[in-house]
């Protein structure tokens, strides 16, 4: 069986986190191991996580470490694994409150084996939407979105917690540690532009909604919120923290990247101040849109035009 690795940061997650750990103990014909860096939890998160170390000593490891926030944390647990966990085929990220199907690794792998493994990897999938009792309230996502290599850098909004990646790929990360970007964008933009990205339509675990959630993103938004969101789009000509993060990654990945990945990154990083940039934006099949409907398009030209992308 194939070796995993799961990476999990935990914080006050003493609600969910031991039906969380449950999941991923009991998944189908992958032998898995789970290393978990507790951010300073001040619940009973930390005991739970001793108790299944006693219970499950070759499966399960912690580190108890100071809070430095989700995005550090899972850049530590990044750093780790890759120092300490070499012998493994393949890595996951994870958040404390869902719970994954049994299959879901077992999916994961049989897709990361088609792709040469001398190259980052990544696999994602879709996921049930889950209240705090545990019932589905719908598909996270309920299209199936397209990804190019060029929308990689403006629309990577592919779920964390689903993400499984080859070697490879933990090893660029961690010598190319981000300061500022978050985790699973970073592995993102790795593996897209440097290998390859396999999205799954198929729900492999059950992505839970609740009050306190430290990670993730909702796909669902209150009309307030739109409004928000709307006036900042339209009046506040300011880009995206999406770029700020591709910055960085440039510093970082200049002179790895392909020529042809390269200059997806230039015209993205040109394009406030660039006219032509803009246009191959809003008309170039190498970055593209991903949903396409006419609504989204439409906002996908205003975002180009306000600087907003």
């Amino acid at each position: 069986m194939k070796k995993v690795l799961v990476l999990m940061s935990s914080y006050n997650g003493e609600r969910f986190i031991n039906e969380q750990i449950d999941s991923i103990l009991l998944q189908d014909e992958v032998d898995v191991h789970l290393l978990v860096r507790d951010d300073g939890s001040s619940d009973k998160t930390a005991c739970f996580l001793n108790e299944y170390v006693c219970r499950y000593p070759k499966q399960v490891d912690i580190i108890l470490g100071n809070n430095v926030g989700y995005r550090n944390s899972f850049s530590a647990l990044v750093e780790v694994a890759f120092e300490k966990f070499s012998n493994y085929d393949y890595f996951a990220f994870v958040d404390q409150d869902d719970t994954w199907h049994a299959d879901k690794l077992k999916h994961a792998i049989s897709h990361l084996e088609n792709y040469d493994e001398n190259i980052p990897n990544l696999y994602c999938s879709n996921s049930f939407l889950i209240d705090e009792n545990g019932k589905k309230t719908g598909l996270f996502y309920n299209y199936i979105p397209r990804f190019t290599k060029g929308n990689t850098l403006f629309y990577p909004t592919l779920q964390g917690c689903s993400m499984v990646f080859n070697l490879v790929a933990c090893k660029l990360y961690a010598e190319h540690k981000p300061e500022g970007a978050i985790h699973d964008r970073w592995m993102y933009y790795i593996c897209s532009l440097l290998g390859n990205v396999f999205y799954d339509q198929e729900p492999r675990f059950n992505y839970r909604i609740h009050g306190n959630n430290q990670i993730g993103i909702t796909p669902h938004y209150s009309l307030r919120a739109k409004l928000i969101r709307l006036y900042q789009m339209l009046f506040f000509n300011t880009t995206s923290s999406y770029y700020q993060e591709v910055e960085e990654f440039n510093e970082k990945f200049k002179g790895i990247l392909s020529d042809h990945a390269q200059s997806l990154v230039d015209v993205y990083l040109s394009y406030p101040y660039n006219w032509s940039s803009k246009i191959k934006l809003i008309f170039s099949k190498e970055f593209g849109f991903k949903i396409p409907t006419f609504k989204e398009k439409s906002l996908h030209i205003i975002h180009v035009l306000r600087n907003k992308l």
